[in-house]
């Protein structure tokens, strides 16, 4: 975090409002990015997800939601939620061994994955409506969860990851975690305070 606020202030001393962000990145780190030039601020983001194939942050496009979106109460008592995007591969069990083995006070579990028409994200349009459909699913949860942080565990393409922090302005706190592929579980990884 620190070194993209260096990155946010370089760009304040001589601005350009396009930043084009070619990923070879940790999904954590891709969200962080994204999460520093907000949609809100005068930055728009390109990430090129493919070869010629650029994701935007501020694509002036409405596509309906592509995501299905359940939610598993685990312990009424425990105030804490995570929300949890399965789009490369099915996290949910990865998750629950994170919690687990964390000792985290998750009560409920908002499970999104794409919607059965759906096997990949297709095209921008449709990465910007996943990103703006997680941002809802966050301020959802923000609304039950005022002063905890909302859990994000994330299975996406590094685009995507981008694009979706690029949407998490003023949704308070966030714990992003990383995946470890060896173990099977995720780890702590960047804080968003916003």
């Amino acid at each position: 975090m620190p070194a993209l606020h260096a990155l946010l202030k370089l760009c304040g001393e001589d601005p350009s409002c396009t930043l084009a962000v070619h990923p070879k990145a940790h999904i954590s780190a891709a969200i962080a990015f994204g999460y520093t030039f907000p949609t809100t601020s005068p930055y728009e983001i390109w990430v090129e997800q493919k070869l010629n194939e650029w994701w935007r942050s501020k694509l002036d496009v409405k596509a309906s939601a592509p995501l299905v979106a359940e939610e598993v109460i685990v312990d009424t008592e425990r105030s804490e939620i995570s929300v949890e995007l399965s789009i490369g591969w099915d996290i949910r069990h990865d998750v629950q061994d994170t919690i687990t083995a964390l000792s985290l006070p998750i009560g409920r579990r908002i499970q999104l994955h794409l919607a059965p028409s759906h096997k990949t994200v297709t095209d921008a349009e449709h990465a910007k409506a996943i990103a703006e459909q997680v941002r809802a699913a966050i301020v959802a949860a923000r609304t039950r969860s005022r002063r905890r942080p909302i859990h994000l565990f994330a299975a996406v393409p590094v685009g995507l990851a981008v694009l979706i922090g690029a949407h998490l302005n003023a949704c308070g706190l966030i714990q992003c975690y990383e995946h470890r592929k060896d173990q099977g579980d995720y780890v702590p990884a960047c804080l968003l305070r916003g």
